[in-house]
């Protein structure tokens, strides 16, 4: 008998899928790490700069009311740039997700296909087996039911 695949083919391409499947795991759990974390530091700043812009706003009420009260073009830039970097994080984040959610669907359908075949082969084995096992009828057992 010739088999194409080994069972030690297939069991190496079966560590070798699980080895990526903990990999994409890991991935996924180290960005949610770094959003979490990002999204605590947000915050942080968010709360920083309330506080700040209390602040500046006690000072400038006791300032002349002709004076404008421009935005400090580095906090904007810092907002932005935090919001760009966790939004990248996120949208990484979908794709593993995505990735992890398909490959465990084709690896379930090629479980339920291997299921199938092996019930087939097992099927057809025994009615190999149960045919092995009748006596052959004789010609004379043949011509009288003929």
């Amino acid at each position: 008998m010739s088999s194409r695949i080994s069972p030690s083919s297939l069991q190496s391409f079966n560590n070798d899928l699980i080895r990526n499947l903990t990999y994409l795991f890991e991935q996924r759990h180290a960005i949610v790490t770094e959003i979490n974390d990002d999204e605590a530091q947000k915050e942080t700043l968010t709360k920083q700069i309330q506080t700040l812009q209390d602040q500046l706003n006690a000072l400038n009420q006791g300032l002349s009311k002709v004076t404008p009260l421009l935005a400090d073009p580095l906090v904007i830039e810092r907002k932005l740039t935090c919001r760009g970097v966790i939004m990248q994080k996120l949208r990484m984040k979908e794709e593993l997700d995505r990735v992890i959610t398909d490959t465990e669907d084709a690896y379930a359908e090629i479980v339920e296909s291997s299921q199938a075949l092996l019930n087939m082969v097992r099927s057809r084995t025994d009615n190999l087996l149960e045919r092995d096992r009748k006596p052959p009828l004789s010609s004379s057992v043949m011509k009288s039911h003929g």
